[in-house]
């Protein structure tokens, strides 16, 4: 079986979707609440965090691409040359062609298989984390919303994935974490186990 949140992650990163548990006390019951983050990106409600607005003090932006793919190979039902195998994604070439292997074994015709291969395709990852100073303007957006981060001539539009908090001499500081969730040594073993796992 695989674990609850798992699932939910994965079906979270693949709708934009978010998720949250909350307590009903007068009911006596927890709530399961499926949370859209909001584009703050344009319109009336615009939210910018930039050094020139005064409300980021410092950050990082990390372009990671050791799970970059833009080829699968997929390998549905069938055994050995029997079995249905395609390819998708595949416009590089040469030295930024990234291929992967998926096994798909439960689908039965081209059509989910691609639609399983496709899923399988990822891009560079983007993580930008910036010090929040201006804690007021927090109350403007929440996870999961998509936000203008501009930091050191660096400017992206990305979903706010993570909030650290600290308190420090009296001085509360916010750690903002936009984009992909940072490639972490618990990740990639999370990860191989449930690969080995199938």
């Amino acid at each position: 079986f695989d674990r609850l949140q798992d699932v939910l992650e994965d079906i979270g990163t693949a709708s934009g979707l978010g998720w949250d548990i909350l307590p009903d006390f007068s009911r006596k019951q927890f709530v399961f609440t499926a949370v859209e983050g909001k584009d703050l990106t344009q319109g009336s409600r615009r939210a910018t965090l930039s050094r020139e607005m005064g409300n980021v003090e410092d950050g990082t932006v990390t372009i990671d691409l050791s799970r970059k793919k833009g080829t699968i190979y997929a390998g549905g039902s069938g055994e050995d040359e029997k079995r249905m195998i395609l390819s998708v994604g595949n416009a590089a070439e040469g030295i930024h062609r990234f291929e992967g292997w998926t096994d798909i074994s439960g689908a039965e015709d081209a059509e989910l298989l691609i639609l399983g291969a496709e899923r399988k395709l990822e891009g560079e990852k983007r993580t930008l984390q910036v010090l929040v100073t201006d804690s007021g303007l927090c109350k403007y957006y929440d996870l999961g919303d998509i936000l203008r981060v501009k930091m050191d001539g660096y400017e992206m539009d990305a979903r706010l994935i993570e909030m650290e908090e600290s308190m420090e001499n009296g001085l509360r500081t916010l750690k903002a974490t936009f984009g992909d969730a940072p490639v972490t040594l618990t990740g990639i073993l999370k990860t191989r186990e449930k690969g080995s796992a199938k």
